[in-house]
């Protein structure tokens, strides 16, 4: 019901929460929780541009949330947030990009192609 009383500014609002570093982690995350669930689906640019955010909670969310769309489309920004300085977003970039579609079948003595 809040969304359909804020009508436009509804996705115009939560996506400048996500972008706004004055804001709380927490408040970002929650924003982009908020578009994925209810619409519309964070874009992969916004989603891709939030994984070099300052704030290390917004980067695991965007990094979980790339992980929901094609891997054709989300390869490159997910496999460089494998070298993340947290833990988290490099093991939430891990899991990404298995579950956007990176192989698994890896044979025994080679490498992985990212």
């Amino acid at each position: 019901e809040i969304r359909d009383a804020l009508g436009g500014k509804w996705a115009s609002d939560l996506g400048s929460t996500t972008k706004n570093p004055s804001l709380a982690g927490e408040q970002r995350v929650k924003a982009l929780e908020l578009l994925q669930v209810l619409g519309p689906q964070p874009p992969v640019r916004m989603l891709s541009d939030l994984v070099t955010d300052a704030n290390a909670d917004v980067r695991a969310m965007a990094v979980f949330l790339l992980g929901t769309l094609p891997l054709a489309d989300v390869r490159k920004p997910l496999t460089e947030a494998l070298g993340d300085p947290s833990p988290v977003v490099a093991r939430r970039a891990c899991e990404a990009l298995i579950r956007a579609g990176l192989s698994t079948n890896v044979k025994p003595g080679k490498e992985a192609k990212l």
